[in-house]
């Protein structure tokens, strides 16, 4: 399990939520998910109205956290202090709020079955929810949801500019970047067609649940994280890699747009709109780079909200 601590901002949201009539029972439901497997379950035990991409991809993705060995034990302890001062730190630093006060926490710790081997532990916290215990998160505020949707593609790409764009040759960040760059037609090109190309590939590879397709559709980090093979060379099971994708599925573009860009030598930066694998809007910029006559994702710096209600 890679996290020791996560408060997952921002609320995970799903029209159906299965939830538990207490804690216990809560923990019990989870613990019975990881053991399975069962992505789908896991969401189900929580409240995931207006969740962002990476909640949900993190809760998701908590089974495979259990495989390879590890044994992970659910259980419920209190909130503590030191939780609730980290939380709330966090929580304003994302602009974000509590619709339902957390009750306590759900700690999901993992521990390699080899000997020697590691562990870790990572905190839900959990309230109740129409009557029913589920795990819950903040949402945006009021304020911070209207300023992300005024937010244009375009300015939303431009901040990411004012940061600079890093030249590796130089081995530091180019702040003049924008200004020596030359400004790509509205669909961005060469480079807009190819990154379209992967979001369609990739987008079909999702709705067919085919790992193999979505491997090739992400190049290199496909390969590595979907291949047929882990880093070792063994084989990875077929369920696995399908649960992985499902979970790495919802933080994926499957929908998007290409609306200008600027390039300089092998580096462009597009500007991009879109809808991700839960539904939420994704609006800023996209790199690329070109490596042999081919462009590549070379990253993203975007702003994510919940479509309108």
């Amino acid at each position: 399990m890679r996290k020791t601590c996560a408060t997952l901002l921002l609320a995970l949201g799903a029209t159906a939520c299965q939830g538990a009539g207490d804690p216990q029972r809560l923990a019990k439901a989870l613990q019975d998910a990881l053991a399975k497997g069962d992505a789908d379950a896991v969401l189900a035990s929580a409240d995931m109205r207006g969740a962002p991409a990476m909640a949900v991809f993190m809760l998701a993705d908590l089974p495979s956290d259990c495989d390879d060995g590890a044994v992970c034990t659910v259980s419920v302890k209190p909130l503590d202090a030191e939780w609730k001062a980290d939380n709330e730190k966090q929580m304003l630093e994302q602009g974000a709020e509590w619709g339902v006060t957390p009750e306590g926490l759900i700690a999901i710790s993992a521990k390699d079955a080899g000997e020697g081997g590691g562990s870790s532990e990572m905190s839900l916290p959990y309230a109740k929810v129409d009557g029913q215990y589920r795990i819950v998160i903040g949402r945006y505020t009021a304020a911070r949801l209207a300023e992300l949707k005024a937010t244009t593609p375009q300015a939303a790409a431009l901040k990411t500019l004012e940061g600079g764009i890093y030249d590796s040759a130089a081995g530091e960040r180019d702040t003049t970047w924008a200004t020596t760059a030359e400004v790509l037609p509205a669909d961005g090109g060469e480079a807009g067609a190819a990154f379209l190309a992967k979001v369609q590939a990739m987008a079909a590879a999702i709705k067919a649940k085919d790992p193999d397709a979505a491997a090739i559709a992400g190049g290199d980090w496909g390969a590595a994280v979907l291949g047929a093979t882990d880093y070792a060379g063994k084989p990875v099971p077929l369920d696995v890699r399908k649960r992985k994708l499902r979970a790495q599925g919802t933080r994926m573009l499957v929908d998007a747009r290409v609306l200008g860009g600027w390039r300089k030598g092998a580096t462009a930066v597009l500007v991009i709109e879109g809808t991700n694998g839960v539904g939420n809007i994704v609006r800023g910029a996209q790199l690329m780079e070109l490596a042999d006559g081919t462009w590549t994702d070379a990253g993203k710096d975007v702003i994510e909200f919940p479509p309108p209600a």
